[in-house]
């Protein structure tokens, strides 16, 4: 998985390759197939594979629990940068007073 790329998208390539290689009579088993999918995550979600790989039986987990965990915590990671950005805007403009009290700053044309 590489850094920029979705989820979704991933996924989708990530099982194109599986189902390849079950075309090509290849056995792939689904603990396989969960050890791979794990490995094969980026950074990003370096969290969520270490709670599952230290807290779930890999032997006996199936690939859709898996899928809904890392899914869950990829909107969660979301829902977080939304609320930095937005965060980041009220930060910039936390200095700019309006109405009475002083503008901070410069603004071309004003006096003072």
């Amino acid at each position: 998985m590489t850094d920029g790329e979705s989820l979704d998208s991933y996924l989708a390539r990530f099982f194109g390759t599986v189902n390849n290689l079950k075309s090509l009579g290849e056995d792939v088993s689904e603990t396989r197939i969960v050890q791979k999918l794990l490995m094969s995550l980026s950074r990003r979600y370096k969290s969520i594979v270490s709670i599952i790989e230290e807290t779930r039986d890999l032997d006996v987990l199936r690939v859709e629990e898996v899928i809904a965990s890392v899914k869950v915590y990829d909107k969660r990671e979301d829902l977080h940068d939304e609320i930095d950005k937005l965060a980041g805007t009220e930060r910039a403009f936390s200095s700019l007073k309006v109405g009475n009290t002083q503008v901070h700053g410069t603004h071309k044309g004003s006096q003072k």
